[in-house]
């Protein structure tokens, strides 16, 4: 079970039909990663459930609260909420505060955009949603990003480091990688079903 509520986000044609990109409200088995903020064909993980994140001018990110994740069942029916007011987005599970987030990252930040829910690519997999609520919320100011303002103890998160090729298998990636003449190349299945529209086999 992997899927997601997409919101902010925006149509990537290029990528292949029904594919999305922008915030994302994860919705995953594993608790650090359920309601969680996803920058889907963006930035990644932006913030994890139980944690509150400043994303500076520049997209490095501060940890500047922490608290024990929102459990869930992900099999069973959960309520998930999105606010998203200017630059501050929240996200909750159960009525529960998972992330909470201040993007000044205006490079990579999201203001408006399309609604969809995620259906992850790979394994064949269901996903159920009902009493889909859409609240128009008053006009936010978009803050602007304060120093002085972050608290003393604010972590920065680093970037993880990017995965090594395993000896001897890079060649092999290359040579499986490239196709064999007068093949077509397979495009990726749908990611994602815009909201309001039905699945197409």
């Amino acid at each position: 079970n992997n899927t997601g509520i997409q919101y902010r986000s925006k149509e990537l044609s290029d990528v292949g039909p029904w594919s999305i990109g922008g915030y994302q409200c994860d919705i995953h088995p594993a608790a650090p990663n359920n309601a969680m903020l996803y920058d889907e064909r963006g930035r990644g993980i932006v913030a994890q459930n139980g944690q509150t994140v400043v994303v500076d001018p520049q997209g490095v990110r501060y940890l500047t609260a922490e608290r024990k994740p929102v459990e869930a069942d992900v099999a069973a029916w959960n309520e998930y909420t999105v606010i998203a007011q200017g630059n501050h987005l929240t996200h909750k599970l159960n009525g529960q505060v998972t992330a909470e987030i201040f993007d000044y990252d205006a490079k990579e930040r999201d203001l408006a955009g399309l609604l969809a829910i995620q259906v992850h690519r790979g394994p064949a997999m269901r996903v159920q949603v009902k009493e889909i609520l859409l609240k128009d919320l008053p006009d936010a100011e978009v803050a602007a990003f304060d120093a002085s303002k972050l608290p003393a103890d604010a972590k920065k998160i680093e970037k993880p480091a990017p995965k090594k090729a395993q000896p001897g298998k890079a060649g092999a990636a290359k040579k499986a990688a490239a196709p064999k003449k007068g093949a077509t190349e397979a495009k990726p299945k749908a990611g994602f079903l815009a909201a309001g529209e039905s699945a197409r086999g």
